[in-house]
């Protein structure tokens, strides 16, 4: 089973979305040139990452599709659905590759889950069909926050 991590892969994802963007306006791949840390070489490229990433803050929930799959902890959300009889909810979770039932276990679908494992589940399509249950998914998602650092808020 896979582990949560925090947002570095939602970070990565967001770095690759970026990346893949900066090639369609300029083909050339050394404008994706590296500085060892966080900076692109070139300042065009490292202003508009630096705007990318300012935008991203901003937009809040963004399509479920474009979320990470490598288990970083995120947010996961849904709106309310009169449909499926359901609330408004955001809760923190990750994605989850399904796995095969084991001696002391049942095996899962992957999917997200949320990490109490009390609202997304990825479903069960095997195994004993009492034993079957439907996914149910998230329909948005965001990354969490920065943690805070231990003199934020502290007053000067």
């Amino acid at each position: 089973m896979t582990q949560p991590r925090h947002t570095e892969g939602a970070a990565e994802a967001e770095r690759e979305a970026f990346e893949a963007w900066v090639l369609t306006q300029d083909s050339n791949p050394l404008s994706l040139a590296r500085h060892i840390g966080p900076g692109y070489v070139y300042s065009d490229t490292h202003a508009a990452w630096r705007a990318w990433q300012a935008h991203a803050a901003l937009s809040g929930w963004q399509p479920i599709e474009t979320a990470p799959k490598d288990g970083s902890t995120i947010l996961l959300g849904r709106a309310a659905s009169e449909e499926l009889d359901s609330d408004a909810i955001s809760v923190p979770g990750y994605w989850q590759e399904g796995y095969e039932d084991g001696v002391d276990y049942m095996g899962c679908d992957s999917g997200f889950v949320d990490s109490p494992c009390q609202v997304f589940s990825g479903g069960r399509s095997f195994g004993s069909e009492s034993h079957c249950y439907a996914p149910n998914q998230p329909t948005h998602w965001q990354p969490l926050p920065t943690p805070p650092t231990p003199n934020q808020g502290a007053e000067s």
